[in-house]
Parts: C-alpha cells; sequence; structure tokens
C-alpha cells in the first residue's frame, strides 16, 4: 500500500471508549500511562478525560477491510482570539503534534502523512493556522515525513536539559549566585500574575529584536507557572521575562528566557533565574510567592539554539549537573 492507494484506510478523530481502547492497545508497554515526545519535554496524559478535553484531538488510523487500528495522532490545539495585540482583526489557531504512532509493520507506507494531512479539517473556518511539532532530531522517522509533505519550514534546533533532583540544581545555583551578586538593586522582578495582560503583550510588540519563539501570547501567560514566572523591570519599564510551566507534579520547565539587547551580557537574566531556582527547588529566600508548598524535585531547561543567552547558560553552568541531555528538532508549517 502507498498513500495514492490509501483507500483501505480510514482516518477519523477519536470519539468514544472503544476508540480510546484501540488506542491503548497501540502504545508500547512502557508508555501506557504518559506518551511523551521526548521524554521529559512534552506530556500528555492518555485517559477518559483525554476524550472530552478540547485542548487535544486524537487522530486514529484504522484499517477499513480488517477493522483493526494501524497508528494514531495527538495534537494540541491552541486558539488565539482577537484580544491578543499580535493578531490582525481575526483569530488563529496553534496545532501542536504531540505523538504520532504507527504499528511497526505498518511503517513506511504512508500512514504517518495521511494522519497528518487529516489535520487540515480542524478549524477550517479559521483561515490563520498553524501546525508545528518537536521532536528527538535523530528521529529520521518524523524528519522524512516532514520531507514527503510540502511546506514545513527549516529546522530550529532545541536543546533539552534535565536535572534529576535538587541536589543536582545546587552547583547550578551556586555558580549563578555567585555571578550575580550585585544585579539586585538594579532591576525588579515580579510574578506575573502581578502585571495585567495586556501591559505583557503589548510590551512583547514593542520590542522588534523579540523572536517568535520568546513572543508573550495569552497562551502562553494562561498556562505558565505563575509563581515562578518572573518578569523584569527596570526603572518601570519591562526589560525581559522568564516563563516556567509544570511538567507533571515533579519536573518544573524554564522554557522561555528573554530580555531586550540592550540589557544582555549584564548577568540580570541569570539573576531572575536563580531567583526562580532558589524558590522553586529549594524554598527559600523568595519573596514574591506567599505560600511555600514543597518543593519541584526536578528541574527541566528548554533551550533554542537561536537563544545566545540561554545557551551560554547551558554551557557554563548547567555541565556539572545534567543527568539527561537531547537535541530536538522544532518545525512548523501553515495549513
Amino acid at each position: 500500500m502507498t498513500i495514492a492507494s490509501a483507500a483501505n484506510i480510514s482516518i477519523d478523530f477519536l470519539s468514544n471508549e472503544e476508540d480510546y481502547k484501540a488506542v491503548c492497545k497501540l502504545i508500547p508497554a512502557h508508555q501506557k500511562d504518559i506518551l511523551r515526545l521526548p521524554d521529559s519535554y512534552q506530556a500528555f496524559k492518555v485517559g477518559p478525560a483525554s476524550l472530552k478535553n478540547r485542548k487535544y484531538k486524537i487522530l486514529i488510523a484504522k484499517h477499513i477491510q480488517r477493522s483493526f487500528s494501524l497508528g494514531f495522532l495527538i495534537v494540541e490545539v491552541q486558539e488565539h482570539t482577537e484580544n491578543d495585540p499580535k493578531q490582525i482583526e481575526q483569530s488563529s489557531v496553534q496545532l501542536n503534534i504531540i505523538h504520532i504512532y504507527v504499528k511497526s509493520m505498518w511503517r513506511n507506507l504512508g500512514i504517518g502523512t495521511l494522519l497528518i494531512k487529516n489535520l487540515n479539517t480542524i478549524h477550517t473556518a479559521i483561515s490563520n493556522r498553524e501546525l508545528s511539532v518537536t521532536y528527538c532530531s535523530d528521529n529520521q522517522a518524523m524528519r522524512n515525513l516532514t520531507k514527503t509533505i510540502n511546506g514545513w519550514s527549516q529546522p530550529e534546533y532545541i536543546y533539552s536539559y534535565m536535572l534529576f533532583s535538587p541536589h543536582k540544581m545546587l552547583p547550578v545555583l551556586k555558580r549563578l549566585e555567585s555571578s550575580t551578586q550585585k544585579i539586585k538593586s538594579k532591576v525588579t522582578l515580579k510574578s506575573i500574575k502581578e502585571v495585567s495582560s495586556v501591559e505583557l503583550l503589548n510590551s512583547s510588540c514593542v520590542d522588534n529584536d523579540t523572536p517568535s519563539w520568546a513572543f508573550l501570547t495569552l497562551d502562553k501567560i494562561d498556562h505558565c507557572c505563575p509563581e515562578f514566572s518572573l518578569i523584569i523591570f527596570r526603572d518601570n519599564q519591562i526589560i525581559g521575562w522568564l516563563l516556567t510551566f509544570p511538567l507533571g507534579n515533579e519536573i518544573l520547565d524554564y522554557r522561555t528566557l528573554w530580555i531586550s539587547p540592550k540589557y544582555r551580557n549584564t548577568g540580570i537574566s541569570l539573576y531572575a533565574l536563580s531567583t526562580v531556582i532558589r524558590c522553586a527547588h529549594f524554598r527559600s529566600h523568595y519573596k514574591l510567592i506567599s505560600e511555600a508548598g514543597e518543593p519541584w524535585g526536578k528541574g527541566h531547561f528548554q533551550v533554542n539554539s537561536l537563544n545566545e543567552i540561554m545557551m551560554n547558560f547551558s554551557d557554563k553552568h548547567l555541565a556539572a549537573g545534567v543527568d539527561v541531555r537531547t537535541k530536538l528538532t522544532h518545525q512548523a508549517k501553515i495549513l
């Protein structure tokens, strides 16, 4: 079978308990509870609740004549409204592929391509739609899929660093704090929940040097970890931000650290980073939150290769404590 003779394959959205059970049978034994693409980068809980969660869509590929499932695709749906100043008088939709799986004996036959192409049926009434995927750079199957389907952007590379315990974080923290002792009096750090969404979105758009991966959006603001996401002020002006996100109950993901070009190489961004690490993993000396709670056990750093600040930080400070380092590839296409 090839894509040209795919009449025997049906692609449908998962919509009932029977389809859910079919998807679970496809998942390898070591991934029965959580699908990850790759480990520690993006997580999605597969369970009965996923059938009702509008944020995710699940496509399932079935063999029509033999009535069994061949593969599935999970996509996260992010809708942006007109309230976001970045949008041009219309809504937009961001589709992020979370996981794609095809049975081993049915691979290289075009099923993965069919699953991705059927994402075109999501939110067809909205003209501004973008599809994106992030995968391990050594995942040749996914790389081949993006080559097969026209319109994908050139690859961007992201480095994923995982530290498995506060003990591993301690040498990182000490290095940061020793190099940023004089920065505290020069800037003001505020929790993201202390700053209005309008001010945040406007500040993200004003600076023409802000790359797309660092833009603040309503979706990021709504889903980040508010206690440990900071906005950096100097002279009452926003000059940068650090956004963190929860990955499950144990992992704090340090996803976006951005500082205005004017204030780079000053130690300000590293001061913000050390402040969050100190509070999140050691629960001490942090005045921005009122409840201490349990410390985060693990830290995950996701660094875009174009982010010179974080790349330098990773090379100088993370090397001593990193347990797992993974190179990721990110690509996008307009639907």
